[in-house]
């Protein structure tokens, strides 16, 4: 495949390589969502259910790709549940297996926000431009930072401390309390896509 306008195969597939890894098993809920400001805005919804192991790696890119393209060419946006689940449902209590912690910088001085997070979490894998700008004049910011054998609860609570601490967007964190895991099943924009 080659890139068409507005989509960058290569961001895309980096990022599902940080979120899933080659060896991914388990279902990942792909969501094509209307985007802001358009009429697709809040009426149209689809998620799509893959399966990288039984796809093979390539063919789940591909897959990803073909979506975003499809999506994209209609003002959809394409999100995804940055984790694998165990079942064909994108819900919390369904997630399994995160690889990262996210933090989704979308408001205020997210230059000042970013640079406080990496001084007490370290250097992100990936930071990603999500499109726009803050209020401020800056840009809207996805960072990564990578976890082994976390349980979901723990990624979860690492999320919200984040969004308290720094200011980062509440909606991957814990939602209400007394539910371990919170917003786990929160969408990100796939990197690359529109």
């Amino acid at each position: 495949m080659t890139d068409t306008p507005h989509i960058n195969h290569a961001a895309i597939e980096r990022h599902l390589d940080l979120l899933f890894g080659r060896e991914a098993t388990g279902f990942v809920c792909l969501r094509g969502i209307g985007e802001k400001g358009t009429a697709r805005e809040g009426v149209f919804r689809e998620d799509l259910f893959l399966e990288p192991a039984k796809l093979g790696w390539d063919k789940f890119v591909s897959a990803v790709i073909f979506h975003a393209t499809r999506w994209g060419q209609h003002d959809v946006a394409t999100f995804i549940v940055p984790c694998t689940l165990k079942d064909s449902r994108g819900t919390a209590e369904n997630c399994d297996r995160f690889r990262t912690i996210c933090a989704d910088f979308d408001t205020g001085d997210t230059d000042a926000k970013l640079a406080f997070a990496e001084q007490h979490f370290g250097q992100p894998a990936l930071v990603v431009l999500s499109g726009g700008t803050t209020e401020d004049g800056k840009p809207k910011r996805h960072a990564y930072w990578q976890v082994d054998d976390v349980t979901v609860a723990e990624v979860v609570a690492i999320r919200d401390a984040i969004a308290k601490k720094v200011g980062a967007d509440i909606q991957f964190g814990l939602g209400v309390d007394g539910n371990p895991y919170g917003r786990a099943h929160q969408p990100i924009r796939v990197a690359g896509s529109i």
